[in-house]
């Protein structure tokens, strides 16, 4: 029986239009094979264009990008060591201060204070500038020999190794009491920015301030 059904299959005769189907299907296939073929020779090539790549410049520009951090060049958003910097409590003891470590001021009194606010002095060896921003209270200088007092609002240049006084106080609110405040403090040299650090300054209810170097 087998024999027979295979011997039917044999005297099966396709017509003109059938042939023509089954041809047309077949080279479609073809096509279509031959087509994914090819997508998947672009792709693999693409692939490996991009490994090449990522090996010849992704790897030296990480290099490249180590080698700057060790050498200091890409610590625009880190600590920046250059300075050093000395606060002064309300006794006159100096405090070297150190990043993420708190120190007190003391108490500030106008009237009973024999200066005109709280004396920082900063150094900085690399630099011919060096640029004070706070963002509440007063930045003032006041020197010998004459020790008159300087207004200098918001913003201050000065030298290394100049002493610096920032008073909670406004000379145009005389009335208000900063309670805290943010020193910024930007190294320079010849107009190119070295780098920079934070302090941050804040009191208690009694007017007691302290302060830190933020890391």
């Amino acid at each position: 029986m087998n024999n027979k059904y295979i011997d039917g299959m044999e005297e099966i005769k396709a017509d003109g239009k059938l042939k023509r189907k089954i041809m047309h299907s077949v080279k479609q296939d073809k096509q279509a094979s031959r087509f994914f073929t090819f997508k998947k020779a672009v792709a693999t090539v693409a692939i490996t264009c991009t490994f090449v790549l990522v090996i010849s410049f992704g790897i030296p520009f990480i290099q490249n990008n180590s080698h700057m951090e060790e050498q200091g060049q890409l610590k625009e958003h880190s600590l920046f060591d250059g300075f050093v910097i000395t606060a002064y409590a309300v006794d006159g003891a100096s405090i070297q201060v150190k990043p993420n470590v708190e120190f007190t001021l003391g108490k500030y009194e106008l009237t009973m204070s024999n200066v005109p606010g709280f004396p920082v002095r900063i150094v900085c060896d690399k630099a011919n500038t060096i640029k004070l921003t706070v963002t509440d209270g007063e930045l003032l200088l006041w020197t010998p020999p004459d020790y008159e007092v300087y207004n200098k609002e918001k913003v201050l240049e000065i030298k290394s190794g100049d002493t610096i006084y920032w008073s909670p106080m406004s000379e145009a609110n005389s009335n208000t009491i900063a309670t805290d405040c943010i020193l910024e403090i930007e190294a320079y040299k010849d107009n190119e920015k070295l780098g920079s650090n934070r302090m941050e300054i804040k009191s208690d209810n009694n007017y007691t301030y302290t302060a830190i170097l933020l890391d």
